[in-house]
C-alpha cells in the first residue's frame, strides 16, 4: 500500500492501469519494474526494445509530412 500519493497522479496511474488492463498495483510494480532495470541493466533485450518502441508509437496518430519532420528536427535543436 503506497500512502500519500497525489491524487493528479493517483488518477494517472489508475487510467493507464485501464489502459494497460492491470490492477493498480500491477501497474505500479510495472513501472518500478522498468525503472530499476534501466538503471541496472542499460542494454534490454530487442523484445523489451521493441515492446518499448510500439508502446511509445500508440501515443503518435497520423502522419508527418516531410517538411514536419524537419521543421521538428530543427525547432529540437535550438
Amino acid at each position: 500500500t503506497l500512502k500519500g500519493i497525489p491524487d493528479p497522479i493517483h488518477k494517472a496511474l489508475k487510467k493507464q492501469a485501464e489502459t494497460n488492463h492491470r490492477s493498480l498495483n500491477q501497474e505500479i510494480l510495472s513501472i518500478l519494474d522498468k525503472a530499476i532495470e534501466k538503471t541496472t541493466n542499460p542494454y534490454m533485450s530487442t523484445e523489451k526494445l521493441l515492446a518499448e518502441i510500439r508502446e511509445g508509437r500508440k501515443l503518435f496518430k497520423g502522419s508527418m509530412t516531410l517538411e514536419e519532420i524537419d521543421k521538428a528536427k530543427r525547432e529540437g535543436r535550438e
